[in-house]
């Protein structure tokens, strides 16, 4: 028979630290990647140019982003969406999502550029991905509302 030893109780402890971290990156994953959806789901259906016309409204979502106000269920997604969303520039989308996503972040860089730094230092703090999403950015073709 075997004895609980300090040591076999120092493993165990261990597996299951272990066991634990590997379920809640998982979790996490997959909460992310479902709010991703979620946010892009909602570029299909939302009149983008609607929605940043309203002051108030983009000042709530831009607080939620930047952690200094609440968050709607929408602004949740986003939040949890954009640091996927800046390392791969919207590949998954059609072509409504991504123009819908150009828009947002022109908007924001271009009209609130102190909030465009301060998204970029808690989403990009290496800045490894300014370049290529300045590109994306102003490879918008067309100003004018999504198609419907």
């Amino acid at each position: 028979m075997m004895r609980n030893t300090p040591a076999r109780w120092a493993c165990t402890c261990s597996l299951i630290l272990v066991a634990s971290s590997i379920i809640t990156t998982l979790v996490a994953a997959i909460t992310t990647s479902e709010r991703e959806r979620n946010f892009l789901r909602m570029l299909d259906v939302i009149d983008v140019d609607l929605v940043l016309s309203n002051q108030r409204i983009v000042t709530k979502y831009v607080r939620c982003v930047l952690r200094t106000g609440s968050c709607s269920p929408e602004g949740r997604d986003l939040k949890q969406a954009l640091p996927h969303l800046f390392k791969n520039l919207c590949e998954q989308c059609n072509v409504r999502q991504t123009t819908g996503l150009r828009k947002i972040f022109r908007h924001v860089k271009l009209n609130r550029p102190d909030d465009w730094k301060k998204v970029m230092q808690i989403y990009d703090p290496k800045r490894e991905n300014v370049s290529r999403l300045d590109i994306f950015i102003r490879n918008e073709k067309n100003n004018n509302s999504i198609p419907g």
